[in-house]
């Protein structure tokens, strides 16, 4: 807080960010204007640029402290400029000596599935399944492309993973045998967990987290599934066990437009007295309506309200926009090819294979190349500094009046919630 002022500081500046571009000096024959980069909420102000967030009951009183730390800028200034210098800063670094070591690994046991859900993004793929001269294989390179300085990270993927959890078991087994330090997360429907031992999940795979996906609860849970009637309740009897074992579970509720909000909300009041889950709402297709995502953030809400905290305040402006424009981690296929993305498992764009030291660095490239701005429209939006979307990216739908006031918006909530942690009043 700053003693003697009107103004109170919610959330302090990148520590990167702020050693890259510093302090603004003020100039006494320059004009400034707000930043396009501010989420006004009352009178909290966040910047999507610093990362920096204000509580200003007079502007005109802290106006020298708002021009210093970017949130005005001079009339004729490109801010887009800042951010593009940031982003540079950042990418020499990650780009340097070392940077393609691995820390994280998303590893596709197999691609096949015990539930067949109507909207699977990987309706249609061919079914590979890891062997487990493969699993040795991918152990192999493990130890081979690891950054031995941090924590190995496992992401087992499928299809479902544990329709092969033996591979999970030979891979854990190498990396133990040699020294390896190593945590996992599953990404599954959850059908097949009473099939896995403590000792497995705890102690052989070091599960720290795990995903799972929510669409109605009972029987229509079981039909989305497709899978034996009863699923819906021996997942929620799983649930107790993970709480128990204090192995960390994000629930995924998908909202469909066609069955409105009734199913979800009931996913969130079956799963909330869970004290080891973070629920979150999300269309289940990636495009929509404004009004479509006006009720995915009424669900957020509705989770916030039974305490879970939906909203995180943003911490650090990240370079990268997922795991696909990033030399450190890195996804593995069943049959021990590379992909750089957990949603592309075959292909043409495939960039490498564990068999071989020859990587395909025009395709990495090319998952790395960003949509074009469209200016002025872009370069105005407070989603700028933030909006990282790649043009290969198969997993998001494209940007539109929806999107953007959903973003906006639960920045606008994060920052309502982090003024009432600290006790201010925000008017």
């Amino acid at each position: 807080m700053l003693k003697g002022g009107s103004m109170k500081i919610i959330n302090g500046a990148d520590k990167f960010v702020k050693s890259t571009i510093g302090t603004q000096e003020i100039e006494t024959d320059l004009e400034y204007v707000k930043s396009p980069y501010l989420v006004k909420d009352g009178d909290a102000l966040f910047n999507t640029l610093t990362r920096e967030a204000i509580l200003v009951e007079d502007i005109n009183t802290d106006i020298s402290y708002l021009i210093k730390h970017w949130f005005y800028i001079p009339k004729s200034f490109d801010a887009s400029i800042l951010h593009h210098l940031i982003r540079q800063r950042r990418l020499k670094i990650e780009n340097g000596p070392g940077s393609n070591l691995k820390h994280s690994y998303t590893i596709f046991t197999t691609t096949a599935c015990n539930a067949a859900c109507s909207y699977c993004f990987e309706k249609g793929f061919d079914i590979l399944t890891m062997s487990e001269k493969t699993a040795e294989d991918v152990a192999a390179y493990i130890l081979r492309t690891r950054d031995r300085k941090q924590t190995t990270n496992l992401e087992w993927f499928g299809g479902e993973p544990l329709c092969n959890k033996k591979v999970i078991n030979i891979i854990c087994d190498i990396l133990k045998e040699n020294g390896v330090k190593y945590t996992s997360g599953l990404t599954t429907n959850g059908s097949l967990l009473p099939k896995c031992t403590d000792e497995e999940l705890k102690d052989i795979w070091n599960v720290t987290h795990i995903q799972l996906t929510f669409d109605d609860v009972g029987t229509g849970y079981d039909k989305v599934k497709n899978l034996p009637d009863g699923s819906f309740d021996e997942l929620i009897k799983t649930m107790e066990r993970l709480e128990k074992l204090k192995i960390f579970t994000y629930v995924r509720i998908h909202y469909n437009p066609e069955k409105g909000k009734e199913p979800c909300i009931k996913v969130i009041d079956a799963v909330s007295r869970f004290n080891n889950i973070r629920p979150y709402a999300k269309l289940l297709y990636n495009e929509g309506g404004l009004e479509y995502y006006k009720d995915v953030l009424e669900l957020n809400d509705y989770i916030g309200s039974k305490g879970k905290g939906y909203y995180v305040f943003p911490a650090v402006t990240k370079t990268n926009h997922c795991m696909a424009d990033t030399n450190t981690i890195i996804a593995i296929t069943p049959d021990g090819n590379l992909t750089p993305c957990g949603h592309y498992a075959f292909g043409e764009n495939l960039f490498g294979s564990i068999y071989s030291k020859y990587v395909n660095e025009n395709i990495l490239r090319t998952w790395k190349t960003r949509e074009k701005a469209v200016i002025p429209k872009c370069k105005s939006c407070p989603l700028y500094p933030s909006c990282r979307k790649i043009v290969m990216c198969p997993a998001e739908g494209k940007c539109s009046e929806g999107y953007q006031y959903y973003q906006i918006e639960t920045i606008k909530r994060a920052l309502r919630k982090k003024v009432e942690e600290l006790g201010y009043q925000n008017n």
